[in-house]
C-alpha cells in the first residue's frame, strides 16, 4: 500500500507540473472564466493511473479498483471499490463522507 501511495504522490506531482492540464473556457454571465481541467493516463509496472476532473479537485483512479480524491494538491481521502462504495477520509475526520 505503501508503494501505491507513493506512485499516486508521483503522479500528483506529474499532473501538477507539466502540461497536462488543459483549459477550458466556460461563459458565465458575460465573463468567460478559465477551468483547469486534469484529464491523463499514466501506465507502469504498478498499473494503469488515470487522472480526471477540475485541477482544484480531481480522482486518480488505479486499475479500475482504486481511487484517490485530491484537493488542492493533496491526496484527502480513497476508495477501495471491492470494500467501499464511499470515499475513506484521511486526517480523523471520523471515516466517510
Amino acid at each position: 500500500m505503501v508503494i501505491l501511495f507513493g506512485m499516486v504522490v508521483i503522479i500528483i506531482i506529474i499532473i501538477t507540473s507539466t502540461s497536462i492540464i488543459l483549459f477550458k473556457k466556460i461563459k458565465n454571465k458575460n465573463n468567460i472564466v478559465e477551468i483547469e481541467k486534469v484529464n491523463c493516463t499514466y501506465e507502469s509496472e504498478l498499473g494503469k493511473f488515470k487522472a480526471d476532473g477540475e485541477l482544484e479537485k480531481f480522482i486518480i483512479k488505479k486499475d479500475e479498483r482504486y481511487e484517490f480524491l485530491v484537493e488542492n494538491g493533496v491526496i484527502i481521502a480513497c476508495k477501495d471499490k471491492e470494500h467501499h462504495k464511499q470515499f475513506i477520509y484521511y486526517g480523523g475526520g471520523g471515516g466517510a463522507r
